[in-house]
């Protein structure tokens, strides 16, 4: 596997000379916070916060117990996303990148006192918070949850002062585009990952 920047066409026509194919695109999408109208956001989010969708932060859910309900939740969700395929996450792995994250900035969507669902907050600097992660349960997608969580953050992002936000993603990750897309982030430049089958015959 190797990486070329997605504006760089030499390095990607020097790659495929030597059998590389293009697997997918690795891309930072920013969404314009200072546009948003905070009024607009709340009202979005009440039509997509159906059957009792409460968002609770990990601020109330403290203790070591609940850490580690999420460590667990979190390796679950992780597993299934595009994203991060074919990735194993250990719990101390978890644990220790959950630690890095303020607990207000865990987001979790919650149905009768049951997670289905969370976004991960991180501040980058004074004007830009980067949202690390979103996911929600099987069972739950398609439903409007994930793009519910990102309104969410995007509503407490606005009167904090935050004028942009960032999140990454991978081209193969259809279901977060189209929600990316919806609330209007904008697709930047960036890198190529292209693959080549080794013969060692």
């Amino acid at each position: 596997q190797t990486i070329v920047n997605e504006n760089n066409p030499e390095s990607k026509k020097w790659a495929e000379k030597y059998g590389f194919v293009v697997k997918e695109a690795q891309f930072e999408s920013v969404l314009d916070l200072a546009s948003q109208s905070h009024l607009r956001i709340e009202e979005m989010l009440k039509r997509h916060k159906k059957n009792d969708l409460k968002f609770k932060s990990m601020k109330n859910y403290p203790g070591e117990e609940n850490f580690e309900l999420l460590c667990n939740f979190f390796i679950s969700l992780q597993k299934d996303t595009p994203d991060c395929s074919g990735i194993e996450m250990g719990k101390d792995m978890a644990a220790t990148l959950l630690k890095t994250f303020h607990p207000e900035n865990i987001i979790l969507a919650v149905i009768d006192n049951r997670w289905i669902g969370m976004t991960v907050l991180f501040n980058r600097n004074e004007n830009e918070i980067y949202n690390f992660f979103t996911g929600t349960i099987a069972e739950m997608r398609g439903r409007g949850i994930a793009l519910a969580l990102k309104l969410h953050a995007i509503s407490k992002s606005i009167p904090l002062g935050y004028i942009r936000m960032r999140t990454n993603n991978l081209s193969s990750n259809y279901p977060m585009l189209s929600v990316n897309k919806k609330l209007g982030f904008i697709q930047q430049p960036g890198k190529l990952i292209l693959t080549k089958q080794l013969d060692w015959s």
